[in-house]
């Protein structure tokens, strides 16, 4: 997540949550500028095509506070013409702003574009998310196509107690594994 208010945050918190609910097992929750290729300075391959799902936020046109890094280490990569640094990485993008700025969703739109760029696989359209309306309602409406699009893919089935509408909520579960 990159934020500059933790809205970006929590909303990554409630996707993850949901990730463990639904049976996901290998479930990284973290800042843009702490994902492991940012730490690490490169993006090793996985045995396995890793999912990806960037909640950020525009901080003015750029980048907040806690996707600096990130920001910076896409821009040397496109720099260096590696046109491959996130091949096996499949990424969706929910970006948060605000219509009335000039900026809306300048640093979330370059995130999406830049990861295709480099080699990685959209694996489901990019969400906006408003903030001068119900951007609650947008995260609402994108996580639930995002996660019946998600689901299927990975042919596992949703359920009354596995909603793919996420809530602000944590269960005695999701609070068991943070303490």
């Amino acid at each position: 997540f990159g934020t500059q208010t933790g809205t970006a945050q929590d909303y990554a918190n409630q996707l993850a949550s949901q990730a463990k609910r639904f049976g996901f097992k290998d479930v990284t929750l973290c800042a843009m500028d702490q994902w492991e290729p940012i730490v690490k300075g490169s993006y090793e391959k996985k045995e396995k095509n890793e999912l990806v799902v960037v909640c950020t936020a525009t901080y003015n046109g750029f980048p907040p506070d806690s996707a600096e890094a990130f920001n910076k280490f896409l821009d040397a990569q496109v720099e260096q013409g590696n046109e491959n640094a996130f091949a096996g990485v499949n990424y969706a993008v929910f970006g948060l702003g605000n219509k009335n700025w000039r900026t809306y969703q300048a640093f979330p739109l370059k995130v999406d574009q830049v990861l295709n760029d480099l080699g990685a696989e959209r694996f489901f359209s990019p969400g906006v998310g408003n903030a001068d309306k119900d951007i609650d309602a947008d995260f609402s409406n994108w996580c639930a196509h995002f996660w019946t699009n998600t689901l299927a893919k990975f042919g596992v089935a949703a359920s009354s107690s596995k909603s793919v509408v996420p809530t602000a909520t944590l269960s005695s579960e999701d609070l068991s594994k943070t303490a």
